[in-house]
């Protein structure tokens, strides 16, 4: 089962990288180089573990305990550690994305109708606003 939410994480990364887009949300969906980062982080979570088993592997033979006596719950902790630091950054990540994404969104739509986003009035030094 962990397994299988590492390869999700994996997949879902790599989609996100392809496509673009990324869903962090019900109706909140990043887009451009922020859905791509957030699909880098994501595909890290196998690497991550994998380092940090190795470091603990290392650490248990250097310390004199037989690397084949380690317990097996030990391990999934790592595992456990790995999916939920990557999932928990993605996650925080996404909707600070996504809120500067409506912002800058909002503030091109305010540029383009010539409006300021400051007091909602016509910018009268903007040649394309509308009046």
């Amino acid at each position: 089962m962990i397994l299988g939410a590492e390869i999700g994480l994996t997949i879902m990364g790599l989609i996100a990288l392809c496509r673009g887009t990324l869903s962090v949300g019900k109706n909140k969906v990043v887009t451009g180089w922020r859905a791509r980062l957030l699909g880098g982080i994501a595909m890290f979570t196998l690497p991550m573990a994998l380092f940090i088993g190795i470091v603990y592997g290392i650490v248990q033979a250097v310390q004199g305990n037989d690397v084949s006596q380690i317990n097996p719950l030990s391990l999934i902790w790592i595992d456990l550690l790995a999916i939920g630091s990557v999932l928990i950054v993605v996650t925080i990540l996404g909707k600070m994305f996504f809120n500067s994404q409506q912002s800058e969104l909002s503030n091109f739509a305010n540029a383009q109708i010539g409006v300021s986003p400051s007091s909602g009035q016509i910018d009268p030094s903007n040649p394309y606003s509308t009046r």
